[in-house]
């Protein structure tokens, strides 16, 4: 029963987005939007499966009736989440609590640990990515408070193939010019320290300034770019990034579920049911069940 799964995104609008995921990635956008959660299982939004007999059901609950299949466990809790972002303008300097924090003051199952890859960036663009310095809670609370907190962050210039790990406790923030792929743990717990006093709805938006400074790494920020080995982007405890360039055929071996995202060109999956077309911006989940896809085409894609 088991086959790759397209996915259908659920799309959201915040006012730092724009347009380029319909532009670039044609994704459906009544104006514009700034992120689309390609794979979540997330109760804040869920994307559904977009083919096959199980066309127009979202994905936890098609895990909670076949969580062996899709995940190869019985236990049905989905662990990513894989999202596109259009930073047209530029995010809120922000922190994410570790798993511990999540669990103990928010109750919730998993803290949030991500990766970023850049798929475009305009000239300049650019990223923000812990402390340009060693600091103490109360500097930092002081800034936020002030609100000059950007003198202290270290900013990153960055080019499209840009690779960033961002553990939990990194104050970081993408710029306006981006369009990303991230790859997180199955989780929604932002603390925005400061947002440049922007007003929607005629509000400021709120910060999270206590929980942040609680959760918040100090210490300097030194980024070093990973080395790809084998088309490993990123590697930790929680997940694996890679990046594949195909000019004829690749083997996909599942030994646990798999999501790909196709960054350009097209081909047909091959699997022991049948096959599925792609283009690029198709995200599919392959099922833990499927053992093994051949990818036949000219494309590159993400794996995770």
């Amino acid at each position: 029963m088991m086959y790759p799964f397209l996915m259908k995104p659920y799309i959201r609008d915040i006012v730092w987005g724009g347009t380029r995921l319909r532009d670039v990635y044609a994704k459906t956008l009544s104006v514009k939007a700034a992120e689309s959660w390609e794979v979540s299982a997330n109760r804040d939004g869920e994307s559904s499966i977009a083919n096959g007999e199980l066309a127009g059901e979202t994905l936890s609950s098609v895990i909670a009736k076949f969580p062996n299949e899709v995940l190869g466990k019985a236990d049905a809790y989905f662990p990513y989440l894989f999202k596109l972002i259009d930073a047209n303008d530029d995010l809120s300097i922000q922190v994410h609590p570790n798993d511990e924090y999540a669990q103990r003051v928010e109750h919730e199952p998993v803290g949030k640990t991500e990766v970023w890859y850049i798929i475009d960036a305009e000239p300049g663009a650019k990223i923000g990515f812990g402390l340009c310095e060693p600091l103490n809670r109360t500097i930092v609370e002081k800034a936020v408070i002030e609100g000059n907190l950007e003198k202290y962050i270290n900013y990153i210039n960055v080019q499209p193939g840009g690779v960033f790990f961002i553990p939990a406790g990194l104050v970081h923030c993408l710029c306006g010019g981006l369009l990303v792929a991230e790859l997180q743990q199955n989780s929604n717990l932002t603390y925005r320290l400061y947002d440049y006093n922007r007003v929607t709805n005629g509000q400021k938006r709120e910060l999270h300034i206590e929980k942040g400074l609680d959760v918040c790494d100090f210490n300097k920020s030194i980024y070093v770019p990973p080395t790809e080995n084998n088309g490993v982007l990123c590697e930790c405890e929680y997940f694996t990034l890679k990046k594949i360039n195909i000019k004829n055929r690749y083997t996909v071996d599942i030994d646990t579920f798999n999501i790909i995202f196709f960054l350009s060109g097209g081909g047909v999956i091959r699997y022991a049911g049948g096959e599925a077309d792609f283009k690029y911006g198709d995200t599919f989940l392959l099922p833990h069940d499927l053992t093994q896809c051949e990818i036949t085409g000219e494309c590159e894609m993400l794996l995770c």
